[in-house]
């Protein structure tokens, strides 16, 4: 999401990371759905699950081009704010079951609606990535995962943990989200600190694209989890 020219062979691979890790990790989450809803049709979940992360793929892909041509992105990740917090809720909403605690999803997702409007709409965003509005979007999904833990700690079933998918994919929000909230926290606030022209020197901007960087593998890490985890599943069932 940064922009940097890289030049030196050592920082190839952080220019990887920094641009291109999105959309893989995306295409990633994409393909653990699909590998696992195909076998649960017309599963409502699964469904925007799926159109989520492909959506997500094709808008990463979209904002790694323009960063590489000097294009303003931001736009595209305030987008992916109010598109994460509707589809994530959507799916946490239809997995729980308490009304008290669809009413809080419903709750955490209106704020998130409500302040993609205020911020992009009624005040034109803003030229830099939009750090409070993921740390709003990171604290009320992290919410929205602990009611899902609540839930299966008290209703305990037959069912090993280890084969359940809502909970492989639940923990690999959380390891993301909890992640990324000190990134979402201090990017912002870095990137303010060295936007004066004596400040934004290549050494600054490393630091910036290493930070971001570091988001880019908690969130590819996170879909390993996910892709990982209906593997193990599908193997276990095939040899049971």
């Amino acid at each position: 999401m940064a922009t940097l020219g890289f030049h030196e062979p050592k920082k190839i691979l952080l220019y990887i990371i920094s641009d291109y890790l999105e959309p893989v990790s995306n295409f990633t989450y994409l393909v653990s759905v699909l590998l696992y809803g195909q076998n649960k049709p017309g599963n409502l979940r699964y469904k925007v699950l799926s159109g989520y992360y492909f959506i997500g793929a094709v808008l990463m892909i979209k904002a790694s081009l323009l960063n590489r041509a000097n294009i303003p992105n931001i736009g595209i990740y305030d987008f992916m704010f109010l598109l994460t917090s509707l589809c994530i809720g959507f799916f946490f909403y239809l997995t729980l079951l308490s009304q008290k605690k669809k009413a809080v999803i419903i709750g955490i997702c209106c704020i998130d609606a409500v302040y993609y409007i205020l911020n992009d709409i009624v005040f034109k965003g803003s030229a830099l990535f939009d750090s409070t509005g993921y740390v709003i979007l990171s604290v009320g999904i992290v919410v929205m995962i602990f009611m899902f833990m609540h839930q299966i700690l008290t209703n305990v079933s037959d069912e090993s943990l280890w084969f359940n998918f809502e909970f492989w994919f639940v923990s690999s929000l959380l390891i993301y989200f909890l992640g990324s909230f000190v990134i979402f926290l201090s990017f912002n606030y870095l990137t303010r600190r060295i936007l004066p022209d004596e400040l934004y020197v290549p050494e600054n901007r490393d630091l910036l694209t290493a930070l971001w960087g570091v988001h880019n593998v908690l969130l590819f890490l996170s879909s390993l989890l996910t892709l990982g985890s209906v593997l193990w599943i599908s193997f276990r069932k095939k040899l049971l």
